[in-house]
């Protein structure tokens, strides 16, 4: 059974390698001393130009036998888009932002923020958790984009996506 709490997704941007996993370090801290809940977070690297990976994931819980690489398959296809983008990815695109309610700007946020030598903390959570994990991650700087999302047909479309592959 999927939440019915609504959910939302924050991109926090840096421009360097290594913050996000002070970033990530913090999020985990502020987790355990309960001062915020989140139900997901990861870390991705943009080392150089199409060298993009998931470095970090906390509390991943696949849906079944849902690999935890779909956030990869996610940013594949972001990076992909960031240069001339082949139709096909523009309307897998936006079918996915009709099935889980990311927003045109939080995808064209990820896009403009993905550029190497940057790192990137992605939290889900619910959405009156995430006024709470912001105010918290200020301190660190960073751009900060939020979205609605229903992540659990997020990971199953991303999912689907790479076993077709």
């Amino acid at each position: 059974m999927e939440k019915s709490t609504m959910e939302s997704i924050l991109l926090v941007r840096y421009d360097n390698l290594f913050r996000g996993d002070e970033v990530k370090a913090a999020l985990e801290s502020m987790e355990r001393m309960r001062l915020i809940s989140f139900r997901e977070a990861c870390v991705i690297v943009n080392e150089m130009k199409d060298k993009v990976h998931a470095k970090k994931q906390l509390k991943l819980q696949p849906l079944g036998d849902v690999s935890t690489n779909w956030w990869m398959n996610f940013m594949k296809l972001m990076v992909k888009l960031g240069g001339p983008a082949p139709q096909k990815s523009l309307k897998f695109l936006q079918a996915v932002m009709n099935e889980t309610g990311l927003t045109p700007s939080f995808i064209e946020s990820i896009r403009e923020n993905m550029k190497p030598g940057t790192s990137s903390v992605f939290v889900v959570a619910d959405s009156d958790q995430m006024r709470l994990i912001k105010d918290e991650l200020e301190r660190y700087g960073g751009s900060f984009v939020t979205s609605p999302i229903d992540i659990n047909r997020l990971i199953r479309r991303f999912t689907k996506g790479k076993k077709a592959a």
